[in-house]
């Protein structure tokens, strides 16, 4: 049979592992490294991932508050049979008798404006637009509202109310009246 031996190199490789018994300090040093740099992209990874779920949830409240506030004009607006717009960010709503039932208003506190309805605020988020169309006759007025919040994502919503109380809007009800 013929068997090969080893190389001289060989049997120097093998003789020198068996006879290691630790690591050596660079061996050390770089599995340190190694591991560092993968702590910190799994820690960056965890911060980014953070940073884009804050945004998200803010970017969602943001959208539930602006249709909430919308939702609450036009309902508002509905029971009212007259508006009255002095300026396009502004709304008044009076009832058959003329009474005042309520206002919506874009106001400012400091440096940032707000949506208040009569004296409370409506909106915490800083309000860019608001505008109030009536149609011709003001038996029907367009809402428009922009929002904006701490990471700058905007919400813009449409709405439109009849003014059920409105004396045209009763006679289109009843066309015998």
């Amino acid at each position: 049979m013929n068997r090969t031996r080893p190389s001289r190199l060989a049997s120097r490789f093998h003789a020198l592992m068996a006879s290691e018994t630790g690591s050596t300090m660079v061996e050390m040093l770089v599995a340190g490294f190694i591991s560092t740099v993968f702590l910190l992209a799994a820690g960056m990874a965890y911060l980014v991932n953070q940073n884009s779920y804050r945004r998200n949830t803010e970017k969602l409240r943001l959208q539930q508050t602006a249709t909430l506030a919308l939702e609450e004009m036009e309902k508002k607006i509905r029971i009212g049979a007259r508006a009255g717009i002095p300026a396009a960010n502004r709304i008044t709503i009076y009832d058959q008798a003329g009474v005042e039932l309520t206002r919506f208003r874009l106001s400012n506190i400091g440096p940032n404006f707000k949506l208040f309805e009569q004296n409370s605020v409506l909106a915490q988020q800083e309000l860019i637009t608001l505008s109030f169309v009536p149609n011709r006759d003001t038996t029907a007025v367009v809402i428009t509202l922009t929002l904006e919040d701490n990471y700058k994502n905007r919400v813009t919503m449409r709405g439109s109310a009849l003014l059920r109380n409105h004396l045209d809007m009763r006679n289109i009800r009843n066309p015998n009246s």
